[in-house]
């Protein structure tokens, strides 16, 4: 069993990458979504907080934008969307990490 600090760590490490990717998939989409979508793909929530403050860091990096719209509710949320500049950048990191993970299986 991976140890929750352990965990943790690299869930830290993966969440911008995984913002980017799925927002870039699959489009502009709120903050709950977002933890939902990471929930799916990491198998636990994303560190308290660590998500939205990733999501200013993107932004303020110029690597996602943000703009407010009614939802289904009715209700006013805060949607995000990749920029050409943040497509670029998932697409970069995600060699990156293709290749790391070649080196652990031995592949590279």
């Amino acid at each position: 069993m991976v140890r929750r600090w352990l965990r943790e760590q690299l869930s830290r490490g993966l969440i911008g990458l995984l913002v980017l990717v799925i927002l870039e998939r699959e489009g502009p989409m709120h903050g709950y979504w977002l933890r939902e979508k990471l929930i799916s793909i990491l198998g636990h929530p994303p560190p308290p907080s660590s998500l939205y403050d990733v999501l200013r860091r993107l932004e303020s990096e110029g690597l996602l934008e943000s703009y407010w719209a009614i939802g289904g509710t009715g209700k006013a949320r805060k949607y995000y969307r990749v920029t050409e500049a943040g497509a670029m950048e998932a697409r970069e990191l995600a060699s990156i990490l293709s290749r790391v993970l070649n080196g652990l299986e031995g592949g590279g």
